[in-house]
């Protein structure tokens, strides 16, 4: 791809010093992250005074010379975090889909998610005055959420009455750009405009973004370098495009638990140095008992059992959801799976705690129902359970459908993913908070 041209609209000494400084930082971060080179060097960068620092279009990152130099000499490795804070904003399609949003609300929801991120990534330490508020916001809502993507962050404080203007402050600790140039275009309104053959610069810019990080993922590919797991699994695009990756993904339900085993990994330091004390060149080595897995502890799968969905297929993805699971070691005896039924109400629901009750249902249970599609009560029995605290270690509710139903117009307290039938579905209808992964 062509590197974009580095552009100076006002000739003035300290706007060429600040674009030095900023091709400095964007150089210092594609040799960091050389995975994302692509997406550094697409935005054009542009003078423009007055500027609350940086902002973009999508297109052009604009910044103001005099806080870009003040930034560079309070702290160069905070300058390279905004930067690489904004490329993230625009490869997740934040500007995007603003449209229709609170957008203060949707500016602060955004800045979380590409804050989460930027904690995963090998970047000079987080400093300032606001760093330590940064770090432990973020650390709470990762014991709350499951998923800090900024639609399910957006549903969360929405649908819990929380307004904007309570955020303020927090808001203001994860400031790094300025939002002003996001400008949203809806679905409807896109199609329309490309189904006349007009298109529009914001679908074109997308499409450019989208098709950029498609790119920077295929590059990773034979590499031993490749883009974090946090990013990957973030991505809209990625999620959208995920067809093998089931297995993989379930790994997300995992939480971290203590088994008490031999861990062939550690030992006992002391013992260690008073064998190599009294024996010379021997040292004295014992596992130790204590050893950190990722466990599932509690999820729940829904099976469509509507008109449109037939019995083979959700026997298939029974059996293998429940083979890679345990294959991977990821069930404990303190794993509760709960099994529902349901196509416009719930038809059954089952606790599975082991193989025999898989085995058992796999042999024995019947499905019921085959009616029209909501996926509403699901939803709310999950909620409802939550709330009476039989569901306490709950990591997320998986729906196996083909999509053709009512979803709810809310965000459950959990993560919620739709498994597709691959091939013939309806995943475009699916919320916005919910991740979509294909079962193939």
């Amino acid at each position: 791809m062509k590197e974009r041209p580095m552009t100076i609209r006002k000739d003035d000494m300290k706007c060429e010093v600040a674009l030095d400084i900023l091709g400095l930082a964007r150089d210092e971060l594609t040799v960091t992250l050389k995975y994302l080179s692509m997406a550094f060097r697409r935005l054009t960068l542009t003078c423009r005074p007055q500027t609350n620092g940086m902002a973009t279009d999508c297109d052009t990152l604009y910044f103001d010379p005099v806080r870009i130099i003040r930034c560079y000499r309070k702290d160069a490795g905070s300058l390279q975090r905004a930067y690489l804070h904004t490329v993230l904003h625009c490869l997740l399609g934040h500007p995007f889909r603003a449209f229709g949003k609170e957008e203060s609300l949707w500016n602060f929801c955004a800045d979380l998610e590409v804050e989460g991120i930027l904690r995963e990534l090998p970047l000079p330490a987080d400093t300032g005055p606001e760093a330590g508020r940064r770090a432990s916001m973020l650390s709470g809502l990762a014991q709350e959420m499951p998923a800090l993507t900024a639609e399910f962050l957006y549903a969360r404080y929405r649908d819990a009455g929380i307004a904007a203007s309570e955020l303020a402050g927090p808001a203001a600790w994860f400031f790094r750009d300025d939002h002003g140039l996001w400008q949203g275009i809806d679905e409807e309104d896109r199609n329309d405009l490309e189904s006349e053959g007009k298109g529009s610069r914001q679908a074109e810019l997308r499409k450019e973004w989208s098709r950029i990080l498609r790119m920077e993922i295929e590059k990773t590919r034979g590499s031993l370098e490749t883009l974090p797991v946090a990013l990957i699994q973030q991505m809209p695009e990625c999620n959208q495009h995920q067809k093998n990756r089931y297995d993989a993904f379930l790994k997300r339900f995992a939480v971290t638990d203590e088994e008490l085993r031999e861990d062939p990994d550690a030992y006992d330091f002391g013992l260690y140095t008073y064998g190599m004390s009294l024996y010379g060149n021997m040292p004295l080595v014992e596992p130790l008992e204590y050893r950190e897995n990722e466990k599932i502890r509690e999820f729940v799968i829904a099976l469509d059992t509507s008109g449109s969905c037939k019995g083979e297929p959700i026997r298939a993805f029974l059996t293998r959801t429940y083979d890679i699971i345990k294959n991977a070691r990821s069930i404990t005896q303190k794993t509760r799976l709960y099994l529902i039924q349901a196509d416009d109400r719930i038809r059954s629901c089952r606790l599975i705690t082991g193989d025999r009750d898989m085995e058992d249902y796999l042999a024995n249970e019947k499905l019921t129902g085959f009616g029209d599609t909501d996926f509403r009560p699901v939803f709310q029995w999950v909620e409802d359970q939550i709330h009476l605290g039989v569901l306490r270690n709950l990591r997320g509710l998986i729906y196996f459908t083909d999509g053709f139903g009512t979803y709810p117009d809310w965000a459950p307290p959990c993560e919620a993913v739709f498994a597709f039938v691959k091939g013939n579905n309806n995943a475009s209808e699916a919320p916005a908070w919910a991740t979509k992964v294909e079962f193939d």
